[in-house]
Order: structure tokens, then sequence, then C-alpha cells
């Protein structure tokens, strides 16, 4: 989002590496992938927040960084599995 699309990829990447076996990795590549509008992949990472009970994923429903993904039919049916009024 501030123009810097190589090194928040490069993020991804790091963040990916370190993400199996670890819990919390999840949500924040969503949100930096969000930002990149890259839809499919921010929402396979959210997907997997929220099937690792992440903490902040109870936040989805009013977090700014996901505002591009609440067109997709796919939010609001993250935030049925969650629970959580769309």
């Amino acid at each position: 989002a501030a123009g810097k699309r190589p090194e928040a990829l490069n993020l991804v990447e790091q963040l990916a590496a370190a993400a199996p076996g670890r819990f919390g990795f999840a949500l924040p590549i969503a949100r930096i992938l969000a930002a990149l509008g890259e839809a499919d992949q921010a929402f396979a990472w959210l997907t997997r927040a929220c099937d690792e009970r992440a903490p902040f994923v109870i936040w989805l429903r009013v977090d700014p960084t996901f505002d591009v993904l609440r067109p997709d039919p796919r939010f609001a049916q993250v935030l049925r599995d969650m629970n959580l009024p769309s």
C-alpha cells in the first residue's frame, strides 16, 4: 500500500517460510496480501488465521486493513464461519 511492493512480497515470503508449525503468522500475511490487492492469497491466509483461532481475528469485521476484501462474497463467508455478523 505504501508503494513498496517488492519489499512487501519479500516480507510475505519470509513470514510464510517461518509459518509452518508456528502460531500467529497467518493474519499478518493476510493483511499484507490484502493491502497488495492479492485477494485470493489473502483469503487463503485469512482462512488459515481463522482456523488457527488467531486472537486478533475477532477484529476482522472492523479492521480497516481488510476493507479491500469486504465487497468479495468470500469475506462475508469468513465472517459467517466465525459466527460474526456481516
